[in-house]
């Protein structure tokens, strides 16, 4: 991203000792924001030759193909350098490319961009090398940071080191953050005030180049633009989960739909155009490549706040520091309100704005908020519920409904949204021994909802077998216990499903000597699903059918609770499409065989059993995809199998394991020489990474 050192590092490159010695001709071009190909080449001709023999000034009126026949005789027969510095347009690489390949073997053409979209022509190059550049860690930060304060160093190192951390996290990382905020203190005398100042100037006004923010903004589409925009409505820092993210694009209307493309496919579209453009972060990615959740620098993220507002589509609310007005005057000013702590120090309030969409960060703020034209209520806390639930019956065009709290109120919240698109309650408090609340029928006669996720904190009785929901993707309930093939035949888009039986729900079955005795069904009809979740409290009694199978297209398979047979899991070995696999107490017998050919395409595995003593494999057989390991718990189990140890393993993690999981892990590494490429984890502390493990 801009800032990062990409500049700096091309500088350092293009004037070393070497370098120069090597190439018989250097150029360097600061490409401008706007494309012109013969400014390009007058740089570029101004670069390379003498300035005794420079006749290309910004003057001269000398046609494009005229400008390239003389770059073309300069470099000919020669071993060049070409710096494109700040390259943003493929044109300019096509055109640069053309006039280049007169030169000898060695020549080169080093880019700096923050474009990954930028298309390379292959035959003009023999080889292709990318640096990414990271962003510095807070050891590297403070590094830095010193190293731009020599001066200073020992008559101020009480003072740096009371603003240290601050220093650290306001930078983010950022080289050219830490390098303006280092010079500007190192002419000071009153650290401490002056760091009060640069800190405000930098989290309310940015400290990156606007007009160029600027043009990257502008070369978004008007669909991207509001979708960049939309980060503004989470604090500054936050890492957010990409699925809730694409669920509110959805919600806001941000994505049209497309003829045989998924909303959620387009979505993920859009946000690989961010990241390609160096706008986003990835945070986590998945086991299948895909990202997880994702931020924004906080320098962007200040860019970003300050377009929004502008617009007049976004207000955050410091609701620590709004003494100067009350919450009901920014409650009506935008489009997005969002409430969370910042040190933003000016609002744009529009009073004809009524809100869309309300974002909760921090603590219920004691406001009241119009509902009449909502469409998004996020993160919400249940008491802010319980205060309006009066005016529950105005969230007629309401599409996204996320709950941070356990909210016995919800059935009538549901009862009067038509419109409803996602449904999620979730709970960071843990909700032992709460009872479970009872939800009404009536949440299935919804016809836009795609997403209902409600854990194990609500019930609903079984829709009507007349009732088919279309559009819904993911359910996620406490199923009843006698709920089957007739019940899923009602979902014919489901995606994901996560079952949650409780002990206190479960009912008495006729025959059965325990009040506690729970039936599985099969779930092989279910052709679709990709996500399987089936989580059984302690105390259930779990009954499986004699031959237990599962949807055949299932990419991640989490059971927690289930007894499974050797033979249950062989059918789940035997799964075609299977990546992921979890397992939390869920073994039967004390050992299990992996037979040849099982586990195809697994490339996680998670293993947490008290119990399981033996794990065996054929030796010949190898699991040829899978990444990471992970064992939890395994305090009899005595060794893993050789044949886990294949060429793409690179993360073992063992936690609360027997100490002969621990060698049998070292003895795997060795044997199966993947000592250069596996990350060995034990009880959280890394004890091997990458070649260290041969020290």
């Amino acid at each position: 991203m801009m800032g990062i050192g990409k500049t700096t590092l091309a500088k350092s490159v293009y004037g070393d000792r070497q370098v120069e010695d090597y190439f018989d001709v250097r150029g360097w071009i600061t490409m401008p924001q706007e494309y012109n190909k013969s400014q390009m080449l007058r740089l570029l001709l101004r670069s390379i030759l003498p300035a005794v023999e420079n006749k290309f000034g910004e003057g001269s009126a000398i046609p494009a193909d005229k400008l390239a026949e003389q770059v073309r005789t300069q470099l000919r027969a020669k071993r060049f350098l070409i710096v494109l510095d700040n390259i943003h347009d493929s044109r300019a690489l096509h055109d640069i490319q053309r006039c280049v390949c007169c030169g000898d073997p060695g020549s080169t053409i080093l880019l700096t961009t923050g474009n990954f979209n930028l298309r390379f022509d292959p035959i003009f190059y023999h080889h292709q090398y990318t640096n990414y550049m990271t962003l510095l860690d807070q050891n590297q930060s403070w590094d830095l940071f010193c190293n731009n304060m020599v001066s200073l160093k020992g008559r101020m190192a009480l003072e740096f080191e009371k603003i240290k951390s601050h220093i650290v996290e306001i930078c983010d990382g950022l080289p050219w953050s830490i390098v303006a905020v280092a010079k500007r203190l190192a002419k000071c005398h009153d650290i401490l005030k002056e760091w009060e100042k640069v800190k405000k100037e930098m989290e309310s006004l940015g400290i990156l180049d606007h007009k160029a923010l600027t043009f990257h903004y502008n070369q978004l589409s008007e669909h991207l633009k509001v979708c960049f925009l939309y980060f503004g409505v989470f604090p500054k820092r936050k890492e957010i989960q990409v699925k809730k993210l694409i669920g509110l694009w959805i919600a806001e209307g941000f994505l049209e739909p497309l003829e045989h493309e998924e909303l959620e496919n387009q979505g993920y579209v859009y946000l690989q155009e961010f990241i390609e453009r160096s706008l986003l972060l990835i945070c986590n990615q998945g086991r299948d490549g895909k990202i997880k959740t994702c931020r924004m620098h906080s320098a962007l993220h200040t860019f970003c706040v300050g377009e929004a507002q502008k617009a007049g589509i976004f207000c955050a609310v410091n609701t620590l520091q709004h003494t100067a007005l009350p919450l009901s005057e920014f409650a009506n000013s935008s489009r997005w309100l969002s409430l969370y702590t910042h040190s933003f120090d000016y609002y744009v309030l529009f009073s004809t704005n009524k809100p869309r969409s309300i974002f909760f960060f921090d603590d219920d703020p004691k406001t009241f908020v119009p509902f009449k034209l909502l469409r998004v209520l996020a993160f919400v806390p249940s008491p802010f519920l319980q205060r309006v639930s009066m005016h529950s019956r105005h969230l007629i065009f309401l599409r996204y409904l996320f709950i941070s709290q356990r909210f016995e109120g919800l059935g009538n919240i549901v009862s009067n949204n038509p419109n409803l698109h996602t449904l999620i309650v979730s709970s960071d408090e843990p909700q032992i021994g709460a009872p479970t609340i009872h939800l009404p029928s009536t949440i299935w006669q919804l016809p836009h909802l795609r997403h209902l996720e409600l854990g194990d904190l609500y019930t609903i009785d079984d829709p009507p077998s007349v009732v088919t929901m279309t559009n819904l993707q993911t359910l996620s309930w406490v199923s009843p216990t006698h709920c089957g093939r007739e019940v899923y035949f009602n979902f014919p888009s489901i995606r994901k499903v996560e079952l949650f039986y409780k002990k206190d729900l479960v009912p008495t079955h006729i025959g059965s000597s325990s009040s506690n005795s729970i039936t599985l069904y099969n779930l092989d009809y279910l052709e679709w699903l990709e996500r399987l979740t089936i989580s059984i409290s302690i105390g259930c009694i779990v009954t499986l059918p004699e031959r237990f199978m599962f949807p055949s297209q299932l990419k991640k398979l989490n059971l927690s609770g289930a007894k499974l047979s050797q033979r249950d899991l062989t059918a789940i070995g035997m799964l075609p499409e299977l990546r992921v696999l979890k397992l939390e107490n869920s073994l039967l017998g004390r050992v299990w065989k992996v037979a040849k050919g099982e586990f195809r395409k697994l490339r996680f595995l998670l293993i947490e059993d008290k119990k399981l003593k033996q794990w065996q494999s054929d030796e010949t057989y190898t699991l040829l995809c899978l990444e990471r390991l992970v064992l939890r718990c395994c305090y009899c189990l005595e060794q893993i199998p050789l044949s886990f140890g294949g060429p793409k393993l690179k993360h073992i993690e063992l936690d609360g394991c027997n100490p002969s999981i621990v060698a049998s892990a070292k003895q795997l590494i060795i044997i199966k020489h993947l000592y250069g490429q596996v990350e060995l984890i034990i009880d959280g502390a890394v004890f091997y990474r990458l070649s260290s493990f041969i020290r």
